[in-house]
């Protein structure tokens, strides 16, 4: 009985369709696939490496699941979230001077801050795509920004000699207007500017300058909601203080 017992396990595991991994079971139509596959120089010694996209093998958002970059420097490098994956660039951004033809990846070099990667997170939808920069080094790709949740204003436009910047806002939300006189409302947001320098930055005066003009006035630069970004029947902007009920002068 001993001696056939672990054929009677076998046996009774297979009749309930349990210990066949997961992996053995999947479709060949569902196998990881290659995007994309550039080959340039990624590490900065000369010699051409390969950046390889993979599709994100999953019914959820994103069709980037990973990125592979095999280095002639520093060997491979795996980039990879495993919270959210990536998709090509929202509509709004037009960044210049792509190394790659992709339209799902954008990797330029800026005077400062060198050869720079943008991935844009998942699209949903219903909201802004989040934007995470890499700078790509000897030692493979590492964080350089991630300002998060944004619409562009501006695009990134990199040219010899000059500290790239982008204008981006972040999410609002909108609401009713306070009074007759406006046509719109939504909480604040300021129209932030980004600097590409050795180090990503905000452009502080530029974002202030940017603010009042696209917004009617600057409150800071982080999210309100006892301020409101209102529209009068003009179009023109102006920022309302809700406790005060007035706008902003």
């Amino acid at each position: 009985m001993k001696a056939n017992l672990p054929r009677l396990v076998a046996a009774i595991l297979a009749a309930l369709c349990i210990g066949t991994p997961v992996a053995a079971q999947q479709s060949p139509s569902l196998a990881p696939r290659v995007l994309e596959r550039h080959r340039l120089d990624l590490d900065g010694d000369g010699k051409p490496d390969d950046m390889i996209v993979w599709f994100a093998d999953s019914v959820d958002p994103g069709s980037i699941g990973k990125i592979e970059f095999r280095l002639s420097h520093a060997g491979t490098r795996i980039l990879q979230d495993t919270l959210s994956r990536w998709d090509p660039p929202p509509r709004d951004f037009h960044g210049t001077g792509n190394l790659i033809p992709s339209r799902r990846l954008y990797v330029a070099d800026f005077p400062e801050a060198g050869r720079l990667l943008f991935l844009f997170g998942e699209e949903e939808g219903c909201c802004l795509q989040d934007l995470t920069i890499y700078r790509l080094g000897p030692d493979g790709p590492a964080l350089y920004g991630h300002p998060g949740e944004v619409w562009f204003h501006s695009s990134p436009q990199p040219r010899p000699g000059v500290v790239a910047t982008f204008a981006a806002a972040l999410m609002t939300e909108a609401i009713g207007a306070p009074t007759k006189e406006f046509v719109k409302a939504s909480t604040y947001a300021p129209v932030v500017v980004y600097r590409l320098g050795k180090t990503f930055e905000i452009d502080s005066a530029a974002t202030i300058a940017t603010t009042r003009r696209l917004r009617g006035g600057f409150a800071g630069f982080e999210y309100r909601t006892d301020v409101y970004i209102v529209r009068r029947r003009d179009k023109s902007p102006a920022l309302w203080d809700v406790s005060a009920r007035r706008i902003i002068r």
